[in-house]
């Protein structure tokens, strides 16, 4: 494979994809990338966004290699930052086109934490769609472009166990209260944005229902103790963590 980075983010995306498949590693896409993977409505002209990096996430004893094959096609390591930060998280840059890209160990820990070492032998080049949901709904300053991601993921996939799936995703927010406050929060936010953003009825119309749908299996799934003991607790509280930066 050619060491030469496209300047077009996301033809970089499908090249990089192409040769962490080839080397066959358990390395997946997230962020905005991700989900242009995987959506085809993320294409139309009224979900279509800009991308500004590359955003991975591998297993621990799978980071040397990767980080191998990216200086190979032409990345730079942030020798300094992985030296200090490197047990969580990774930089590499993209000289030529000032781009960085984002390497995860193990878990996702922005606004909230989703263990994801466990998760990443699926096929295909980023996490499983439930994950890709759950990171994005995760974001308390949420923006338009996450939004959009939601509202191209919503479009696209079934609450199933293939899609979104809602066994996997109640199971997370009913022992975390925060979490899901979170997540209920952002999806008000998304019925609303996807409702002043779709212009075809019937699409409208099956994405309120799914949001509508999801939003009640999470209120109504049972709660741990831990859950209802920090649910009294409430606002007063923060429930979140403030990231210095979020992968989008």
């Amino acid at each position: 494979m050619s060491n030469q980075i496209l300047p077009d983010l996301t033809q970089e995306a499908t090249r990089v994809s192409a040769a962490i498949k080839d080397s066959k590693l358990r390395v997946k896409l997230l962020g905005g990338l991700a989900v242009w993977l995987q959506s085809p409505s993320a294409q139309l002209p009224i979900l279509r966004r800009n991308y500004s990096d590359l955003d991975f996430i591998a297993v621990k004893n799978e980071v040397m290699p990767f980080s191998k094959l990216l200086t190979n096609i032409g990345y730079m390591e942030d020798k300094r930052f992985n030296a200090i930060h490197g047990a969580t998280r990774l930089i590499f840059r993209d000289e030529e086109n000032d781009r960085p890209v984002d390497l995860l160990v193990d878990n996702f820990k922005m606004c909230h934490e989703i263990e994801l070492k466990n998760r990443l032998s699926i096929e295909g080049p980023t996490i499983s769609i439930s994950d890709l949901f759950l990171t994005k709904l995760q974001i308390v300053k949420i923006t338009k472009k996450d939004l959009l991601d939601l509202t191209s993921l919503i479009i696209d996939y079934e609450i199933s166990n293939t899609g979104i799936d809602l066994r996997y995703i109640t199971k997370i927010l009913s022992r975390n209260w925060g979490f899901e406050r979170t997540v209920l929060l952002n999806l008000d936010r998304l019925l609303y944005f996807s409702s002043e953003i779709l212009d075809n009825p019937k699409t409208r119309k099956i994405s309120e229902n799914k949001i509508n749908d999801i939003q009640k299996n999470i209120r109504d799934s049972k709660k741990t103790i831990n859950y209802r003991l920090r649910a009294k607790v409430g606002e007063r509280v923060i429930w979140y963590e403030e990231p210095d930066d979020l992968i989008h």
